[in-house]
């Protein structure tokens, strides 16, 4: 059933502030595996997951988490790999707004939203940044001395 224009917007805004979070968190979780490109590449994520929020909600209206949405929060953390390059960062933002745009769609019923525009502008800067960054060299997880887990 399709949602009124402000439902839809709250679901839009609310997997935008659950993936800023992730970037977040990610970010220190690369920082925790001494990996301070990617560290510093997901935190400018989650400053520009921000900033895409704020021109969603320039109001700064609370947003009210009526769900959670588990597939966003399984996508950030499925693509992850502690040798992970700052190119497979973006990959990974850019894959997760493509995921957000379909779960955006199904919610508000197959219409495009208002606000549509913005969505576009925020992926295609993610497809502009990934451009910019230099793409893995074969072999990138390789590790001579992986971690050991004692059993």
């Amino acid at each position: 059933m399709p949602q009124t224009a402000d439902t839809a917007l709250d679901f839009t805004l609310t997997l935008k502030q659950i993936s800023a979070q992730g970037y977040r968190e990610l970010g220190d979780l690369m920082a925790q595996h001494l990996n301070e490109p990617v560290a510093a590449t997901f935190q400018q994520l989650a400053q520009l997951q921000q900033q895409h929020l704020c021109q969603l909600n320039p109001a700064n209206m609370p947003i009210v988490r009526t769900f959670r949405d588990s597939e966003i929060e399984d996508d950030l953390m499925a693509g992850v790999h502690y040798l992970m390059t700052p190119h497979h960062a973006v990959q990974l933002a850019l894959a997760t707004e493509r995921n957000s745009h379909r779960l955006i769609r199904q919610h508000s019923g197959g219409a495009a939203p208002d606000w549509l525009p913005l969505l576009q502008a925020y992926e295609q800067s993610l497809q502009d940044l990934l451009a910019t960054l230099p793409r893995p060299e074969a072999g990138w997880d390789d590790d001579p001395d992986p971690p050991h887990i004692d059993q």
